[in-house]
Formats: C-alpha cells, structure tokens, sequence
C-alpha cells in the first residue's frame, strides 16, 4: 500500500471486487477509489459512499431484511426504475440516486443497531433495579 493509503478502504474494495456482482461502472468507481486511496487523495464523501456502499451489498448478500424504500416499491407493485434513461444527466442523476440509496441503507443499519443497544441497556437496567 502506498504511503497515504487506508488499509480499510483498501479492504471494502476487494470485498466489493471479490463478489464479482459489479457492474462496469461500478469497477471503474471502485479502481477509481482505490488509486486515489494509494495516492493518499480519497475524498472523504467518496469514502463514506464507498462505506455505505459495502454495507448494503453485503447485507443483501448476507440476506438481511430489505430496506423500506423497498417494501414500498414491492407494496405498489412498480417495478424497478430504470434511472439510465432520464436523459442527458441519466448517469449523474443514476449515480445520486445509488449514493442516496446507499446512504439510506447505512442510516437504516445505524438505527437499528441503535435500537438493539437501546433494548441492551434497557435489559440492564431492569436487572439492576430488581
């Protein structure tokens, strides 16, 4: 690893890399990621994508509980939206949209680790008040 370089992320990428479930722009995020991790240059916004990132494709390939967002698709019956076809800024507006989602994914694995350590403490403290 190159000085600068985060053995973390480096990590989280092969991971990524290693379920040989992405797609072509997706590699080239990722190698993209990974050569401004060695050169010490990793945005910080890229990182914490790239975190949220790992966490929900391995949690979906872990086979954990899908995300509201999607019950609710799967409720109405709408099929998946194809974001590449919103015209010229299909690819940004597409990459947004997997940021948000990625993000959202964290946000929902963070409150229900919040929710298992706030049961944790609450069992606790019952036991220590009997």
């Amino acid at each position: 690893m190159a000085q600068g370089g985060d053995e973390h992320v480096e990590r989280l990428i092969r991971e990524l890399l290693g379920t040989g479930e992405m797609n072509a722009d997706s590699v080239a995020d990722l190698e993209r990621m990974r050569a401004e991790n060695e050169a010490g240059t990793l945005d910080e916004d890229d990182r914490a994508y790239l975190e949220a990132f790992h966490q929900r494709i391995m949690a979906s390939r872990a086979g954990a509980p899908i995300g509201e967002a999607d019950l609710e698709s799967s409720e109405t019956g709408t099929a998946p939206v194809d974001h590449q076809d919103a015209g010229a800024g299909g690819d940004t507006a597409a990459a947004r949209i997997a940021e948000l989602e990625a993000e959202l994914a964290a946000a929902l694995a963070r409150a229900e680790a919040a929710e298992a350590e706030l049961e944790r403490l609450r069992s606790l403290t019952d036991k220590a008040t009997e």
